[in-house]
């Protein structure tokens, strides 16, 4: 399985926005999700974003996972080594250390954002949420075809 994940944010709102989605190892969608809260900065989005995908991912049963994001702070963090607690954003970072203390096996790369371009638009749509809202989206938005075929074709 594979998870895509990004976050955009608008400080002068004080509103974030997220998404993701899981494909199967064909890069078949599976399903995904966008999210719209208040307060945040662009790494707690993306680290949010992160956490809900895994969640998501773990809920659906899905036990071996590639996850894929464009924030290289968040993805250095996570896989370093040591203790969550000395990090700046130690709140969300810790519940994802704590989801990926699962039984299951998760694999954390960067990507480019144009790697992720289907994220990236749930991301950007989550921004059309009423405040605060999580939704998964039980079927493929046309919108998103095209763009998951471009990333499926990526070179990361």
């Amino acid at each position: 399985m594979k998870l895509e994940v990004d976050g955009s944010y608008r400080q002068e709102e004080g509103v974030i926005w997220g998404g993701g989605l899981l494909r199967d190892h064909t890069c078949k969608w599976i399903t995904d999700f966008m999210f719209q809260e208040k307060g945040g900065s662009s790494f707690c989005v993306e680290a949010k974003a992160l956490r809900d995908g895994l969640r998501l991912a773990w809920d659906r049963g899905f036990r071996r996972l590639i996850c894929a994001s464009d924030n290289q702070e968040l993805v250095r963090i996570l896989s370093a080594p040591g203790n969550i607690q000395d990090q700046v954003h130690d709140g969300v970072v810790r519940e994802i250390h704590e989801v990926l203390n699962g039984d299951w096996q998760v694999d954390l790369s960067w990507c480019r954002r144009e790697g992720i371009a289907a994220a990236d638009w749930l991301a950007r749509n989550g921004s059309m949420l009423p405040v605060p809202e999580f939704r998964i989206v039980k079927f493929l938005p046309p919108e998103l075809e095209v763009l998951l075929l471009r990333d499926s074709l990526w070179i990361r």
